[in-house]
Parts: structure tokens; C-alpha cells; sequence
């Protein structure tokens, strides 16, 4: 029997939000794979929500369910008590072992959990939510001496990524994420682990993005500027999207001997230019920064800027910005004096900042660190405009993870379920973890963690979540920018599904051959439910083609052997009619598929095209060794 453990969702009072939809995905997957018992190592909610959590257990009525709780479930002290109420940890059997879960919310083991651990024999399984090395130095010295003196399988979360070690006679397991802004190391996953045998078996459940999506992500890449000579030079030689300048150092003066290099850039890409504004700030009674901005104002319509990005007003304390206050006024007639000297196809973007090292969440910290305030200043500008889109949000997602006691109950998903429409560009980077704390600006070499995890942004570009605009690359220069690049086009190529192939089938048809294909694939049903299964849906596929080629030519055809097939999902699927070519209509199916790991070895990404006059086919790969060539990217024969 397969038993599903889960862990670290971090479910937020949303179910609209990308965790959520990340955790009802896997419950359809375990009802299809006809799980029975669900296991949950804590962390369930994002920051002690009450609501979500009742629903959660809604949601996993159909199971035989147990839980413990994680930290993040006793977050808030007016509802922490409700929750350790609702635990207390659980002991079941299942192939014969039994299975203990204890509650760590505050990397404890309790005095009285302690002995029903020491209770557990040999192949006995022992789960919580808190890593070995991250409980206290008594609950850890307790739970090793426990591990070097039986053979246990221990199963952990907390930590967010995948680990397997022996810790004296046991084996320690910690699950990756289900969160898909904090998964480390992969794409969101749970774990069916298998106790039956002699051994134990333990299989990862992925989820992966789309890599039409990816790939739509990409076109949308561009570099934010340290050096603006140095990186707009590279910009152009590589061709790169969208550029955005900077005028926010503080020896910045306007350049306009780059408008030559930005004209040459311009022509050969006809891409999308940026202006980085410098910062407006409040001091003593009197604005700061306002020579730089003005500066930055000419020069942004100078270049003819397509994009401004503006911080809220900077290191402004909250207790001294009271809306509609002063300040306020004063601040405001800055940014609008800047709004209304540029061309309106100019889009303007207010960007979230983050907290600092030593700021509290309280009135003495400064204003720009969350949705609410952010959208309140963006509301201000175009209210006073009377434009009500004119300004929109320029979302940094560093800033949004790396926000202090903020991040919590904004997390980077929340940010973008509740900015995604206003948004105009992105700042994307990695946040890493120092011995001074958060850095922001670091180059992506993994966009699936060690902080920030992306999946949750593909999720929402893929969704419609968040409107699809310019993707700054913030990584301090080219360098960097194309080491998160590289990492980028790694994932493209190689994402969980391990190589990844597609199959694509285009034919043309009206009273011939196809018609009949046509009408049942193609007419009004919703063609996604028609091709849930790959092997029928393939097999289907295979015999219209076969027709296709006896009818219209004798010639090979080269057609997948789907027992090497792994996984398989539908890509993309759609039909066309066209009243200007004799009424033809087209249609195309689209897999993505992964072949088992001792077929595919390193392949990358490949198709085959097969091209007649008479009907155009792009019949798939026969991916036998013996006739296909994968360095050549093309069949033998």
C-alpha cells in the first residue's frame, strides 16, 4: 500500500492562490493513483489561518488522513491555541509498522512524546515536522540517541528540500515543499512511500510547468542596467528584449552620448527601454532627491523611454506619511509632475520595497512595504489623473521574499494575486541567506529555490494571475544576467520531466481522409478532455496518420514505440478554420512527453518534420537508439 505524505503547504486564506491550487492538483492525483491514507507533516497553513485550514480538512475528507503541525501554523497568538488543540500527533499501523507523528511546532520534542518514541521497534516510522538538526539540543540529542540505537525510517519537513542520510541504524528523509514559493531544489512535490517490503520505497509527485509557458517567459527576459554603457552594449550584441537604464546612483549624471548605441539596439531588437528612477525621500522637513529627479525626467523623454520605474518614496516612516497628510501632498506632486510630462503610451510602474535589518513591523518603519501601501500610492497618482490604469506596479519579487516578518503574511504568491493585474514589468533575482542576513540581487543559478522559488510565478503568468509584461533580470550586470539565463534555459531543457519530447500532428483537411478525424477531434466538445489518456489518444493519432501516408504517398513514417513512454501530458491542442483556402480547416495536437530514464540518456528537445505538398505532417519520433541520432538532432535513416 502507497501512503502520500505532504508537507509545508503554507496555505494562505485564499483558495484562489497558487499554493492552493498546487495542493488541489495533488489531491486529484492522489484520488486518481487511488491513494488511501494522507499523511501530513505540519506547516499546512501559511500563518495560522483558521478558515483555510477547516477547508483543508474538507478538502481531505475522502481520505484516511493524519496530521502534526508545523511553526508557521502557531504564528498568530490568537490562533495558536486552536490549532495545538486540534493536533496532538497520531499513531497508526499500516503493512505492519507503525506509524508516530508528534507535534514540533517550536522544534521541541515534548517529555511525553518522548516515551511513546521510545516505544518504537525496529522498521517502525517516526515522523514530525522539524528537521533533526534544527530541534532544540535536547529534543535533538534525545531523537539521535533514539536513531543510533534502532533502525527507524524518520520522515521530516521544515526545511523545504529533498534530503536521504543515515543518522546511526535509521534513515532520515525530509520532503521537498508542496509551497511553490519555497519548494527548494524542484518543482513543488509530494512522496507515496511504499512500507510493504523488506525496505523502504519513496516516490517523488511532480508537478511541472509547461514549457510552452517557459518558453513565453523567456521572450519576456530583459536586463536591469549597472554599468549602462557596459550592459546596453551587451544588450545589443545578444540581442536582449528589454533594457532598463538606470539614473538612481549617486553619481549619475544624464548621459545622452548612449542614444546613438540605444538607437543601434533599438533597430535590431525593437525592443522595450526602461528608465530606473532615482529615490525621493522626506528629511527635516524638506524632500530629498528632487535635483536627481527632475534630471531623470528630462532624460527618461530625452531617450524616449517605454518605461519608468519609480520606488515608493524612500526610507519615509510610516508615522510621518500619513495619507493624504503633508507629506503626502508634497511627495505626490513630485511623482506627478514627472507622470504628466511623458507621452501616455509611457508606462509607469511604482516598485515594492523591502524591510530592513532592525526595522520592526510598527509606525517607526518606513511606507512601500506591501500591497496595501503600494496600491494605495499607485490609487493616489491616478486618482489625481483621473486616469484610473495610468500608473501600474513595477513588482520586485526579491523585495516581496526578502520583507522581514512581512514576508510572511505577504508572500510572494499573495503579492501576486492581489497586484498581478496592476502590473506593468518585474524585477526578478535570487535571495540568499548570509552571516548579515538577506541579500537581495543575486543571480538566478537555480530558478527552483535555494529562497525563491519561481514555480508560482510560471503558475501565474500561466494563469492569467499576472499581466505579461517586461522581466527585468535585477542581478547587479551581464555577467550574472547570463548566468541566470543559462540556468534558465537549463530548466527549459531539462525540467522534472526529465527530456523532454514533443509530439505534434498538423493535418489539413475538408471532405477527404480527414473529416471524420476533423469532426470528432475538432468540432464543438472541448478537445482537452479528449485526450486525458496518451497511449489511446496516441494510438488514435497513429492510425490517421498511417492513413495519411498511404493515402497521399508511399513513404516511411516514423512513429513512437509508447512503451518507453513515462509520463505524458497534453501541450497544446487546437483547430483552426480558414474561409480563405477552400474552406480547409487545421488541426494540431501537441504532447509533451518523457521517455523512461534508461531510453532518453541526455537527450534534449527535439521534433521531426515530415513536409508533402499534399498534407503536411509533423508525425512525432520513432526514438529507438538504432534510428535516431541525437547529436545530429535528426533520424538516421
Amino acid at each position: 500500500m502507497k501512503i502520500a505524505f505532504i508537507c509545508d503547504m503554507h496555505l494562505p486564506n485564499n483558495r484562489a492562490s497558487a499554493q492552493y491550487a498546487y495542493f488541489s492538483e495533488f489531491i486529484k492525483r492522489m484520488k486518481k493513483d487511488k491513494i488511501e491514507t494522507v499523511i501530513c507533516l505540519g506547516d499546512i497553513t501559511s500563518f495560522g489561518e483558521k478558515e483555510i485550514f477547516l477547508t483543508y480538512l474538507e478538502d481531505l475528507k475522502d481520505f484516511d488522513h493524519h496530521f502534526v503541525i508545523g511553526n508557521s501554523d502557531v504564528r498568530d497568538e490568537n490562533t495558536k491555541d486552536f490549532f495545538l488543540e486540534k493536533s496532538g500527533g497520531f499513531l497508526i499501523e499500516r503493512d505492519g509498522r507503525a506509524i508516530m507523528g508528534v507535534d514540533t511546532p517550536y522544534g521541541v520534542i515534548e517529555e511525553s512524546d518522548r516515551e511513546k518514541i521510545s516505544r518504537l521497534k525496529n522498521g517502525d516510522v517516526f515522523v514530525m515536522h522539524y528537521y533533526v538538526e534544527a530541534l532544540e539540543k535536547e529534543s535533538r540529542e534525545f531523537l539521535t540517541g533514539i536513531c543510533e540505537d534502532k533502525a527507524l525510517t524518520v520522515i521530516v519537513g521544515h526545511q523545504h528540500k529533498k534530503r536521504d542520510y543515515m543518522l546511526g541504524r535509521s534513515r532520515v528523509i525530509g520532503l521537498r515543499a508542496l509551497d511553490p514559493d519555497k519548494s527548494i531544489g524542484g518543482y513543488p512535490c509530494i512522496d507515496y512511500f511504499d512500507f510493504s517490503g523488506d525496505g523502504v520505497e519513496d516516490e517523488e509527485i511532480i508537478i511541472t510547468s509547461p514549457v510552452s509557458i517557459l518558453r513565453d517567459i523567456r521572450a519576456h527576459f530583459g536586463i536591469s542596467c549597472v554599468d549602462n554603457l557596459r550592459d546596453l552594449t551587451y544588450a545589443l550584441e545578444n540581442e536582449v528584449y528589454a533594457v532598463e537604464l538606470r539614473t538612481n546612483g549617486a553619481d549619475w549624471t544624464p548621459d545622452l552620448s548612449l542614444i546613438p548605441l540605444i538607437e543601434r539596439w533599438r533597430a535590431r531588437t525593437g525592443g522595450y527601454l526602461s528608465v530606473h528612477f532615482p529615490n525621493l525621500g522626506y528629511k527635516n522637513g524638506e524632500i530629498t532627491g528632487k535635483e536627481q529627479w527632475i534630471a531623470a525626467t528630462e532624460y527618461a523623454i530625452a531617450i524616449k523611454a517605454d518605461g519608468l520605474t519609480m520606488h515608493p518614496p524612500r526610507r519615509v516612516r510610516l508615522c510621518d506619511i500619513p495619507e493624504g497628510g503633508e507629506v503626502w501632498n508634497a511627495l505626490a506632486e513630485m511623482y506627478l509632475y514627472t507622470i504628466k510630462k511623458m507621452p501616455e503610451q509611457v508606462a509607469v510602474g511604482i516598485e515594492n520595497l523591502h524591510m530592513e535589518a532592525g526595522e520592526g513591523d510598527n509606525i517607526q518603519r518606513s511606507f512601500g512595504y506591501t500591497p496595501i501601501e503600494v496600491s494605495a500610492w499607485i490609487d493616489m497618482l491616478n486618482t489625481a489623473l483621473n486616469k484610473p490604469n495610468r500608473v501600474g506596479h513595477i513588482f520586485d519579487v526579491g523585495h516581496a521574499r526578502n520583507n522581514g516578518h512581512l514576508s510572511q503574511i505577504y508572500p510572494v504568491s499573495r503579492w501576486y494575486e492581489m497586484m498581478g493585474n496592476k502590473t506593468v514589468a518585474y524585477h526578478i533575482h535570487q535571495v540568499l541567506a548570509g552571516e548579515r542576513g538577506m541579500s537581495n540581487h543575486n543571480a538566478i543559478e537555480t530558478w527552483l529555490g535555494p529562497i525563491i522559488n519561481y514555480t508560482s510565478f510560471f503558475y501565474s503568468w500561466e494563469k492569467g494571475v499576472i499581466n505579461h509584461k517586461p522581466i527585468f533580470l535585477e542581478v547587479q550586470g551581464s555577467v550574472n544576467y547570463e548566468k541566470s539565463i543559462n540556468a534558465f534555459e537549463k530548466l527549459l531543457s531539462s525540467s522534472t520531466m526529465k527530456d523532454v519530447f514533443v509530439l505534434y500532428g498538423r493535418v489539413k483537411w475538408n471532405d477527404g481522409i480527414f473529416s471524420e478525424w476533423g469532426n470528432e477531434y475538432f468540432g464543438e466538445s472541448p478537445v482537452l478532455e479528449l485526450f486525458e489518456d496518451f497511449q489511446s489518444a496516441y494510438e488514435r493519432f497513429r492510425l490517421y496518420v498511417k492513413e495519411a501516408h498511404q493515402y497521399f504517398f508511399d513513404a516511411p513514417y516514423y512513429m513512437l514505440d509508447t512503451d518507453l513512454v513515462e509520463k505524458a501530458r497534453p501541450a497544446e491542442i487546437f483547430a483552426d478554420y480558414n474561409m480563405h483556402k477552400d474552406e480547409y480547416s487545421y488541426g494540431e495536437i501537441q504532447w509533451e512527453f518523457s521517455l523512461k530514464e534508461n531510453e532518453s540518456a541526455s537527450w534534449q528537445m527535439y521534433a521531426v518534420n515530415i513536409d508533402t505538398k499534399w498534407c503536411p505532417i509533423l508525425a512525432g519520433l520513432h526514438i529507438k537508439k538504432t534510428s535516431f541520432n541525437p547529436d545530429a538532432k535528426k533520424f538516421n535513416s
